[in-house]
């Protein structure tokens, strides 16, 4: 049993390779060999290649090197040619200080920089190679990543940063690298909050946490690092309050929307704590029964990928670890927003900072989904539950044992919602290639306002009245206009709403499976009255 457990871990990270291999150029002759940006070298639909698909150097060096069961790529010379020729386009697609661009030429952005590091570091590690042309790249990657400060605060690009100059240091023995990993890790730990999250931007976003955890983890195991061991434990901990029954994790009540889920760190340390066993046991469950999530799109599963094979090398043998479960609890997390409530099979997260989302399962799956009321004014612009308008809320535990929870919040206009267009386009390159190409950050800050940071709210109150019990949960929606002056011309209550951009949102995980439910026909009755309520119910028995 031990084995097969292990082994979904490789058959999940092998699943991904026709795919890499698919998306390289590898004609040696080319002038993209190595490039994964298929829209960039084959489409010629974009004008600059993304740096980002660096990654895909340390899944090929794994297949390359590791006898995982089922892998035809293990001793495949042209698997490690192709792995090489990843970081060598890398290198000259490379700013000269070494730095790599994502979304948009001239970017510099720290995000891919510190990604790809560590990949192509870690890739170079697996495969033996010492050639000084690489070696010297990924050194003058390091040196800028050590220096780069990044627009907003996003731990898991820092944690990712502290783990790739570590592991250039090993490579290369420069000392200046472990002095600023050692400094960027310090960073990090000051960043967690009392509650064992990291913050993302200026939120919890579990799913990204799980980013933060094995890179942190993976530092610790390079490095021999103790320092890390107590920080872990907080943030493993918490991972083990809020994953579901069924494996459920994330999504809409994060801060950024994200599914995400790595699980290496997890296993790194299940020999040492019984909630880091319960998380990965959890997620073996939700691959197994189908209820993990999926973005399958460019470069972003191979973070999924190389990460599962890393599970399967690193897999902790159940018999010698300890075991831990959750019990009936209520835990609220005021720092980050979230309520965690457990009653009998029921498991939900709420998240009160964003007004009211909810997210519940049980061991046979996702229960419930719901992102709140969704309002089109008569303008053609949409308006949801704010995700950072909490006025009041309230929790109280009843003799029954139910869990009621009331929200009071009010709505805000979506930001993103501003789409490319021909002359917008143009508009941005010149940009890029003008202002942009001077200042990346500021640059990068006027998106994040345009994209994600912009509040507009509309004159409408939402209520929200939650029970959460052993049968189920229970939603009643009062929602009040303030002012007169505004009428909708269409209402619906979401199920997997997301009202702030992310890259890595609207993944697919089963609990999208729920419908919105259309409530059109209510439109009269709020614009006569100024007033409305919604009762909605997902129940354990399906009634």
């Amino acid at each position: 049993m031990s084995g097969e457990r292990r082994d979904i871990y490789a058959a999940e990270g092998l699943r991904y390779m026709p795919q890499i291999l698919t998306m390289l150029d590898q004609n040696p002759f080319s002038t993209t060999y190595g490039c994964g940006d298929r829209p960039f070298w084959l489409y010629k639909s974009k004008d600059f290649p993304s740096g980002m698909y660096g990654v895909f150097a340390l899944p090929l060096a794994l297949a390359c090197t590791h006898e995982f069961p089922g892998n035809v790529y293990f001793g495949q010379p042209r698997i490690k040619e192709l792995a090489l020729a990843v970081i060598r386009h890398q290198a000259r697609a490379a700013h000269a200080d070494g730095s790599g661009d994502d979304f948009f030429p001239f970017e510099r952005a720290m995000g891919s920089t510190a990604f790809t590091l560590y990949a192509m570091a870690e890739a170079v590690h697996h495969l033996g190679i010492g050639d000084e042309d690489v070696l010297a790249f990924l050194a003058r990657r390091a040196r800028w990543l050590a220096g780069c400060k990044e627009s907003g605060r996003l731990t898991n690009h820092h944690a990712l940063g502290a783990l790739g100059l570590a592991a250039v240091h090993r490579l290369t023995g420069e000392r200046t690298l472990k002095k600023e990993s050692i400094k960027i890790r310090d960073r990090v730990l000051r960043w967690q909050s009392e509650e064992g999250w990291f913050p993302e931007y200026d939120g919890f976003d579990p799913g990204y946490d799980t980013f933060t955890i094995s890179f942190l983890a993976h530092l610790r195991r390079m490095t021999g690092d103790d320092t890390l061991t107590r920080p872990l434990a907080r943030a493993i901990n918490l991972t083990a309050r809020l994953v579901g029954p069924d494996g459920s994790h994330g999504g809409e009540t994060g801060w950024r929307n994200s599914y995400h889920f790595l699980p290496h760190g997890f296993e790194l340390l299940a020999k040492e704590l019984g909630q880091a066993r319960y998380v990965a046991d959890r997620f073996l469950d939700a691959v197994k029964n189908g209820y993990r999530s999926y973005l399958d799109e460019n470069w972003i599963f191979c973070h999924y990928q190389y990460n599962y094979l890393q599970s399967w090398l690193d897999y902790a043998e159940r018999d010698g670890c300890p075991d831990w479960s959750p019990g009936k609890e209520i835990h609220h997390y005021t720092d980050a927003g979230l309520l965690c409530v457990r009653r009998d099979t029921v498991h939900a997260v709420v998240s009160l900072r964003k007004g009211g989302i909810i997210k519940a399962s049980t061991k046979a799956g996702p229960l419930a989904s719901d992102t709140g009321p969704v309002i089109l004014d008569r303008g053609g612009k949409i308006y949801a539950p704010s995700r950072d308008g909490l006025q009041t809320s309230e929790i109280v535990e009843e003799e029954s044992g139910n869990a009621v929870i009331t929200v009071a919040t009010y709505f805000e206009r979506i930001p993103n919602t501003i789409l490319p267009t021909p002359w917008r386009f143009i508009l941005f390159r010149l940009i890029n290639l003008t202002a942009g190409r001077l200042a990346p950050n500021l640059l990068r800050r006027l998106i994040q306002y345009l994209l994600i940071n912009r509040r507009n709210a509309f004159p409408a109150r939402l209520t929200r009245r939650i029970r959460i019990g052993g049968d189920g949960v229970f939603v009643r929606d009062s929602l009040e206009r303030l002012s007169d002056n505004f009428r909708i011309s269409r209402l619906a209550s979401s199920t997997d709403l997301t009202t702030i951009f992310s890259a890595s949102s609207n993944a697919w995980h089963a609990s999208r499976f729920f419908s919105w439910t259309d409530l059109d026909s209510r439109v009269g009755e709020f614009n006569e009255t100024g007033a409305l309520e919604i009762d909605r119910a997902w129940r354990v028995d399906g009634k």
